[in-house]
């Protein structure tokens, strides 16, 4: 339950910090100091731990081998080293929440996030395990960079994903191009959508409360005039999901009756797709049901204009948006082509695009776009001259695009 809005925030996030503490006091913590090697000296230092990761190697190895290195009788009193991580951590994301840059709104569910890891609330159990894909949700919260605004978190990023581009089919690419260019206007900064999987009803997606929480991330991003546009990625977006869950049709058509430019990228993965669903995990297996993980851009001032018509999601006491000036020339995005839903692009899949761009980083773009693109330019340079390597460059992009599309994803 958020705090009564009179209280100072600074108040409140004293007392969130005063909270973690006194559960760190308990015997079956206290046992730990000293007991994990290499383990940070304080707040600040758990703080920076988990604002490293997952992408300090180091540190992610050190943080999911941390079970194996709790002492016995810590893992027998049900200490959870996930848990642990975040609760020592938190007081120091405590002492910063009141200069955040988002609203006081925002800035209270936050606060609340943290007495409910303190009382080690039920509902983020399953995010306390460390080699499990939900801690990553609670490292990015316990370090401030992502923030809970309902049955939704967000985050700010710099810039719009390199992958991305490499997402999405061949033919695509122009209308991805126009909507960066003419309606997101840039690359970033952008915020980002991510499921609350701790949120009050983790088995139901609510129109109205989605909705509400949109509205509550409309309203951080009124305070910032860089940010470009909202991005989100989930299976969820599909147009195969309204097709067969009607139900579930609102999850797609919230966006794109806001303005917002959407784009098939590659087939979803069937842990995600089947789970908590029997259902879906039939129609999966029979084929009938395989959404494509869907790309949403949501250009600013199309997100503030949609929020500024809603004033009915708007929390008691909050101020209404106000609509931005309407642009001086309307660009039209159309949505993406609904591409061919399957399981895999290609009868033959290699490798697994995703996982390998992210262990390699940009490694992955030079190995499979750049540098067959180079290959085949400087051999018709070679051949016919330099007047035919650039096109020939041009065509080997085009070329290897294709193929990582196909045969990685």
């Amino acid at each position: 339950m958020l705090q009564p809005l009179s209280r100072p925030i600074e108040e409140e996030a004293a007392e969130a910090a005063a909270h973690c503490r006194e559960a760190l006091a308990d015997p079956r913590f206290a046992r730990l100091s000293g007991s994990l090697p290499g383990a940070p000296a304080d707040a600040e230092g758990w703080f920076r731990l988990l604002a490293s990761f997952p992408h300090d190697h180091h540190n992610f190895i050190w943080l999911t081998g941390l079970r194996a290195a709790f002492p016995r009788e810590a893992v027998e009193a049900g200490v959870s080293p996930g848990h642990y991580a975040a609760l020592s951590a938190l007081p120091a994301a405590a002492s910063r929440i009141a200069s955040a840059p988002v609203t006081d709104r925002i800035k209270r569910r936050y606060i609340a996030f943290i007495h409910q890891i303190a009382d080690r609330a039920k509902r983020w159990e399953s995010h306390f395990d460390v080699e499990g894909s939900r801690f990553y949700d609670l490292a990015h919260l316990a370090s401030l960079r992502r923030f809970p605004a309902g049955d939704l978190c967000f985050q700010v990023n710099p810039r719009l994903p390199v992958f991305l581009g490499l997402r999405v089919h061949p033919l695509d690419w122009p209308g991805l191009l126009h909507a960066m260019l003419f309606a997101v206007r840039g690359l970033g900064p952008t915020m980002t959508l991510h499921f609350n999987y701790a949120r009050d009803n983790w088995l139901v997606v609510s129109q109205d409360e989605f909705e509400r929480s949109l509205w509550r991330i409309a309203k951080v991003a009124e305070r910032h005039p860089d940010l470009k546009a909202l991005m989100t990625m989930s299976w969820f977006h599909s147009a195969a999901v309204g097709e067969t869950f009607p139900r579930l049709a609102w999850m797609r058509n919230v966006f794109i009756e806001g303005g917002a430019y959407t784009v098939d990228l590659e087939p979803g993965k069937a842990a995600d797709i089947c789970y908590n669903s029997a259902k879906r995990r039939e129609l999966y297996e029979q084929g009938k049901f395989c959404p494509r993980q869907t790309l949403v851009l949501w250009p600013r001032a199309a997100l503030l204009s949609w929020a500024a018509g809603r004033p009915d999601l708007a929390d008691e006491d909050e101020t209404p948006l106000c609509a931005p000036p309407p642009p001086k020339r309307r660009i039209k995005v159309r949505p993406g082509r609904a591409r061919l839903a399957a399981k895999h692009n290609a009868p033959i899949t290699l490798w697994e695009g995703k996982k390998l761009y992210e262990r390699s980083g940009m490694a992955y773009l030079l190995l499979f776009v750049l540098l067959p693109a180079l290959a085949l330019a400087s051999m018709l340079a070679a051949v016919a001259g330099w007047s035919a390597g650039v096109p020939g460059f041009v065509l080997g992009i085009c070329a290897a695009h294709t193929f990582q599309y196909y045969f990685l994803q």
